[in-house]
């Protein structure tokens, strides 16, 4: 249920933060909060998933994302 929660929650934020933005603080979550680890391995493997995804879907298959507040 939680981890639904926080899914729920990123479909909403997704359009006032922004992909990059919501999807680094979701993952930061499901890689600290579902599976303890330390807090240095929980931000460089959001920042790599991330990356990964954004390189995937946009610039590799031209995905358009929302685009937060910060414009990007």
């Amino acid at each position: 249920l939680l981890v639904l929660g926080v899914l729920s929650a990123y479909l909403i934020l997704i359009n006032a933060l922004g992909f990059l933005v919501s999807t680094f603080l979701l993952m930061v979550f499901l890689f600290k909060g579902i599976e303890p680890t330390k807090w240095w391995m929980a931000v460089i493997s959001a920042l790599a998933a991330t990356l990964v995804a954004y390189c995937l879907f946009r610039v590799w298959l031209g995905v358009p994302f929302p685009r937060g507040f910060l414009g990007v």
